[in-house]
């Protein structure tokens, strides 16, 4: 879209799940400020009446060259007429953890999007 999102390096196949290790669970929703920041993917457990904050990216000190993201920050949302090819998921580690699932076959070279509403719940 605008250069700075994930593209798929390989071909993806529907139904295919990823796992983002750098994304940080936190119990309960997401503070205000980080998510107006972007700072946090909110998911729900499918079996579960809880909410989990995923921190996916940190400014760390207010340097900005100190900042760290995981790979889950870098997915842009499906806008102007595209469709999203990747959902968010909740999987369960022993922990939460933040996952994708590849929602139809993905050519190599093409982004990955996302709608940022529609989590697993």
């Amino acid at each position: 879209m605008h250069g700075y999102g994930t593209v798929a390096r390989r071909p993806l196949r529907g139904g295919e799940e990823f796992i983002d290790p750098c994304a940080a669970a936190e119990d309960g929703d997401a503070d205000e400020a980080d998510a107006a920041a972007g700072a946090v993917v909110v998911a729900h457990l499918e079996d579960a009446e809880a909410a989990f904050a995923f921190r996916i990216r940190s400014a760390g000190g207010g340097d900005r060259s100190e900042a760290r993201a995981a790979p889950t920050f870098y997915l842009n949302e499906a806008r102007g007429g595209a469709s999203p090819n990747v959902e968010w998921q909740v999987v369960a580690l022993g922990r939460p953890a933040l996952g994708w699932r590849i929602l139809r076959d993905v050519p190599a070279g093409e982004e990955l999007l996302v709608a940022y509403d529609a989590g697993s719940e």
